[in-house]
């Protein structure tokens, strides 16, 4: 066996081995929260475009461009902040990405026209798509191999819960206050939360234990999931080892007959995205235009959004259990 591959089974044997503890717990809540204001700042725009669009005298779907920039943003944010955690850490990736789509949020109540906003959507996707895939695989970590897909799942029912927390806002403070009050909810919530992951949210453990310099770190986070553990971290290859960094990459997900799987994966993730970013963008116009009040094609994309969260639940407990 690799030295890595021993050295991550020892790892893994800790965590699967033992209940979840309130640190773990803790850890994952913490990536809840980043997922729920990821949620909240991704679905804001969708609710206000159709009051900025009557404000601007522009037309609806000129707002194509806009959403198109904010997922523009989260592919970026997505292909480029993995890898960089790969070598600096998850953590302080994390809470950058976090620290971006606050600011981005933030600087959109200045914009005047739409291909300002399209900067600013473009800004924020790139902070909400570097964070995503981050917290996804620090509670996938943290989470013991039998509950992993349940506890990876209910950590990731954040992003509609936010949307569906941004949705129920929206409908009362469009109205009463105006639109750019749900982008400075938007910043200030995302800004609030670097602070206390600063402090609170651990590093990746696999991370620090491929570090020499930083095995000690390792050991003391796995030793508040199991204080009696003597896990020995010497044999995990550092990370930049030749030999990993030559197993590396995205080919590797074409070889040793991942081919047809990994094809057939992101088609399905593909189709599913497809629907959902076109769903959460343009119903609320769309269900305008066909003559709701705004606040109720806001509370039908608030239902959409508490659907995705009972579906995720109830299909990832099932798929623990079979």
């Amino acid at each position: 066996m690799h030295a890595e591959a021993s050295g991550a089974s020892r790892i893994d044997a800790v965590i699967d081995g033992r209940p979840l503890t309130g640190f773990q717990i803790w850890t994952i809540v913490l990536c809840g929260l980043v997922a729920l204001v990821d949620g909240f700042d991704t679905q804001s725009i969708a609710f206000v475009a159709p009051v900025i669009a009557k404000a601007w005298s522009v037309e609806v779907y000129a707002f194509g461009q806009v959403f198109g920039a904010g997922l523009l943003g989260l592919t970026i944010g997505s292909l480029a902040f993995g890898p960089i955690a790969d070598r600096v850490g998850r953590k302080p990736v994390i809470v950058i990405s976090v620290l971006i789509f606050g600011l981005g949020s933030l600087a959109t109540i200045l914009v005047g026209n739409i291909n300002e906003l399209i900067l600013c959507r473009l800004l924020t996707g790139i902070g909400l798509g570097g964070a995503m895939p981050n917290i996804i695989a620090l509670t996938a970590e943290y989470a013991p191999k039998r509950i992993r897909a349940f506890v990876v799942t209910a950590m990731y029912c954040g992003f509609p819960i936010g949307a569906v927390i941004g949705g129920l806002v929206s409908a009362w403070a469009i109205p009463a206050v105006g639109w750019h009050s749900i982008f400075i909810a938007g910043g200030i919530l995302p800004l609030l939360l670097v602070p206390l992951l600063m402090v609170a949210l651990p590093e990746s453990i696999r991370f620090l234990a491929s570090r020499r310099q930083r095995e000690a770190e390792a050991i003391r986070l796995l030793s508040r999931i199991d204080p009696d553990s003597r896990i020995d971290l010497s044999t995990v290859t550092p990370a930049n080892d030749p030999a990993i960094k030559a197993r590396a990459g995205m080919l590797q997900l074409f070889q040793r007959g991942f081919a047809l799987a990994t094809v057939l994966t992101w088609t399905a993730f593909f189709c599913n995205l497809l629907i959902m970013y076109f769903l959460i963008n343009w119903l609320p116009s769309v269900l305008q235009r066909a003559g709701l009040p705004l606040e109720k094609a806001i509370i039908a994309t608030v239902l959409l959004n508490a659907g995705g969260v009972i579906g995720g639940l109830m299909f990832s407990w099932l798929i623990d259990r079979f």
